[in-house]
């Protein structure tokens, strides 16, 4: 039985705590703390709803059981949802890599970014949101991907109030030609 329900906005995502302490180090040290999730031993409750959607969740436990992320080919199970490369597709896959990075799941991470670079789903009107999920999340080659695009089509990024909006180094960077994305510690 399940011993654990992670809460999104919305329904819970019920699971085993050995599965997501085994993937993850953030589920780890909640199971292995004196906070609610750890004493409990009956069914501990994550309340994950005020950082990410009940999608987002499903995602990042899906992986901790399987490793993989539905893609929506008809091999794909239903427990999370599937992964298209559409506007709702990416915004998903965004806000699943930032629950990624904040559980730890460092292969999840890179096999979102991996998938977000692969969909050359970088447009004029996520750009700029791109960037920053990519710069929080640590993701090298989704920046460069999405600094790329950005450099290439400057004149009409640029007139974007998200743009205006954006950190001065951050815009300091993409007008910078000889910047070139950090490298990740492997």
């Amino acid at each position: 039985d399940c011993d654990v329900a992670g809460m999104g906005v919305g329904e819970a995502v019920r699971a085993h705590r050995l599965i997501l302490g085994l993937a993850s180090p953030a589920f780890a040290a909640m199971f292995d703390s004196p906070m609610a999730e750890g004493r409990d031993s009956g069914l501990a409750r994550i309340d994950l709803s005020d950082l990410f959607s009940t999608e987002s969740v499903k995602v990042a436990v899906r992986y901790c059981y399987t490793g993989v992320v539905n893609d929506g080919s008809p091999s794909s199970d239903v427990l999370a949802p599937p992964l298209r490369p559409t506007n709702p597709g990416v915004e998903l896959v965004c806000e699943s890599l930032r629950a990624a990075d904040y559980l730890q799941l460092q292969h999840l991470k890179e096999t979102l970014e991996v998938l977000l670079v692969s969909w050359d789903a970088v447009s004029l009107t996520n750009c700029c949101a791109l960037l920053q999920v990519a710069q929080r999340a640590e993701c090298t080659q989704l920046q460069g991907a999405v600094i790329t695009f950005m450099r290439e089509m400057h004149d009409v990024v640029s007139l974007q109030p998200e743009y205006a909006a954006m950190d001065g180094s951050l815009r300091d960077a993409i007008a910078d030609l000889t910047w070139t994305p950090p490298t990740s510690a492997a």
